[in-house]
């Protein structure tokens, strides 16, 4: 594997897609300086000016303030950011600690999230952990917001067990009610008052310029039981922070951690040996996750056959990385106006690609912000089935309507058609065997050729044309 092929490799997992122009940029790096600079988001600039208040504030003056709208913004900075590598570490995230807009209807409850997830996902688990526990969605999802003393909730006390930290057959039913005990005394704080459009309006404005919530967690120590409880064979008058102090330094959370990220990174099932490497750099960095991130990209195991091109995308990985390889996001950020604000509604084109990329994701099995259940969404083989093969192909007919793959792959027209199909291949970091060229070879010339590409009409069929045959490939299934 040469450089430019093991930085595609790394891009292609923990960024969004390896693009030219990324490769050109990494190629001469070892893999570990590509992630380290990945991973460098405090000297980064993120490159994605678009507030999440403009998909809110709609075209008639009307505030929308359903989850929906975080779902389409966070589409967007999915295909715009220039921090790919934290915005995939957040989808890992969201899919532990699962939390629906099915349930958590209001979308400022679910940025929230998403923010406490973006802002500790790389640092410690242990405060990642804290910040989840507590914040209005996760209060909401699992009802710790109804928990009182005397009358607990069990539902955050068990996921938490169950999911978040140990995992099933290392706890006791005992174990979720003490829990739940040490949780109680949490509630929400409504800050949004609701009326005519005009106050709604100047409560948003009011709560951006001094940036604070519309809804907030809120601790009530007269409502929390503080009484002595038996939590994992130890006794104390436990409170929440001290329960997860105790479950993130336990040796099931470390393995359940590291495990989920092995599999979300490489490849599912990590080798024993692999795991306990892992879960020595958890404890050793005292449960940082971007150390267990650079031991993953330092393994052998990750640079081998069993890895390289053998993950299923998922429909981030097949549709995003797509189109930010197709450069698009140069043309979409320059429809937006220079002054806009946090409040002015986002000009069609780029919401229309919000709702289009929010639409071909669900159909593919993936809605941002509403997974299936508190177990998150169900990976590998599942995103491919007969019916979600049908959708990527479809997507083909979505990708090709605006003319910007046309246009990129025009240049290389002038030369042929074996180096538009060249060009195409490099473009989408696409491996093609003698036998998958011909294919393309052939269906472009079915569809014009290179002289296809003098008018816009044919030129687009072409394009579309190879990006079906594309989608269709087995091998383009994989990451």
């Amino acid at each position: 594997m040469n450089a430019r092929d093991q930085a595609a490799h790394v891009l292609r997992r923990f960024g969004l897609g390896a693009s030219p122009e990324e490769l050109d940029r990494y190629e001469r790096m070892p893999p570990v300086k590509i992630l380290e600079s990945l991973f460098d988001f405090e000297r980064t600039a993120e490159g994605f000016p678009i507030n999440p208040y403009e998909l809110v504030a709609q075209p008639n003056g009307e505030l929308q303030f359903d989850t929906g709208r975080i779902t389409r913004w966070w589409a967007l900075r999915l295909l715009l950011t220039n921090t790919p590598a934290r915005e995939k570490l957040t989808l890992f995230w969201h899919d532990h600690f699962a939390v629906s807009g099915e349930k958590v209807e209001f979308g400022p409850m679910m940025l929230g999230y998403l923010n406490v997830l973006r802002r500790h996902g790389a640092g410690s688990f242990r405060e990642l952990l804290g910040a989840v526990s507590t914040c209005p969605a996760m209060l909401r999802w699992l009802d710790g917001d109804t928990s009182i003393k005397g009358r607990p909730n069990e539902n955050f006390a068990r996921e938490l067990l169950e999911l978040f930290t140990l995992g099933i057959g290392h706890y006791t039913e005992k174990d979720v009610q003490e829990v739940s005990r040490a949780f109680t005394g949490w509630s929400l704080r409504n800050l949004y008052r609701g009326g005519d459009l005009k106050a709604r309006r100047a409560q948003l404005s009011d709560a951006l310029r001094d940036d604070r919530p519309l809804i907030a967690s809120a601790y009530s120590p007269d409502l929390n039981d503080d009484g002595v409880k038996t939590i994992l064979g130890k006794t104390g008058r436990f409170d929440g922070n001290q329960v997860l102090d105790m479950l993130a330094a336990r040796p099931e959370t470390a393995r359940v951690i590291c495990s989920k990220l092995w599999s979300f990174y490489a490849y599912p099932d990590p080798e024993p040996a692999v795991l306990q490497r892992l879960t020595k750099v958890y404890f050793d960095s005292k449960y940082q996750i971007r150390p267990i991130l650079m031991a993953i990209v330092q393994s052998k195991e990750f640079w081998s056959s069993k890895c390289v091109r053998a993950l299923v995308k998922c429909p981030v990985d097949f549709t995003v990385a797509f189109m930010r390889q197709s450069g698009v996001r140069e043309r979409l950020l320059v429809r937006r106006a220079a002054d806009a604000g946090p409040m002015t509604p986002l000009p069609n084109e780029i919401r229309g690609v919000a709702d289009v990329l929010t639409a071909v994701m669900n159909k593919q099995g993936m809605l941002l912000l509403y997974p299936p259940d508190v177990d998150g969404w169900h990976w590998g083989t599942s995103w491919v089935s007969p019916a979600m093969m049908i959708e990527r192909i479809r997507f083909a007919e979505v990708v090709t309507r605006n003319g910007i793959l046309a246009d990129v792959l025009k240049p290389a027209a002038s030369s042929g058609p074996e180096a538009v199909v060249e060009a195409f291949s490099k473009r989408f970091d696409l491996p093609l065997k003698p036998e998958q060229r011909l294919v393309l070879l052939e269906g472009l010339q079915r569809a014009g050729g290179a002289t296809a590409f003098d008018r816009p009409q044919t030129a687009a069929n072409a394009v579309r044309t190879l990006v079906r045959l594309t989608f269709a490939m087995p091998e383009y299934q994989f990451c």
